[in-house]
């Protein structure tokens, strides 16, 4: 994994629709902003939301910015970097969380920036 690039692989779509709309293509790669993290994604929940948001119901309508969208909001990861005053995790730490709901999420992609009050650190167990 090329952790420097400015690009990274998402999953998106650029219309609303069933499963087949979802694209796993090159996306611009986020940064951490002022108080969040940059979480490298290990895992991504589908929930009814997601799904119901792809096929343009759920959240759809409050959506803005227009396609492509990166949809999802449930991760769990490892913390790779920290934004301007960032100061509750460091980097390495296990996460896991629902970030951003209910404005977009972009958790189907191999790296989410995260606001650190929407995380948690991950069970040990």
């Amino acid at each position: 994994m090329n952790t420097n690039s400015e690009t990274m692989m998402a999953a998106r779509i650029h219309a609303y629709g069933d499963v087949g709309n979802l694209r796993y293509e090159n996306a611009p790669r986020p940064r951490a902003g002022k108080g969040e993290v940059l979480v490298h994604v290990i895992a991504a929940g589908v929930n009814p939301v997601d799904w119901k948001t792809r096929a343009g119901g759920g959240i759809a309508g409050m959506l803005s910015g227009g396609f492509p969208l990166t949809l999802g909001w449930d991760i769990s990861g490892r913390v790779l970097s920290l934004g301007e005053g960032a100061d509750v995790f460091k980097i390495g730490d296990d996460v896991y969380g629902m970030i951003r709901f209910p404005k977009l999420g972009e958790a189907y992609a191999q790296f989410a920036a995260a606001p650190e009050t929407h995380l948690a650190r991950s069970p040990k167990g």
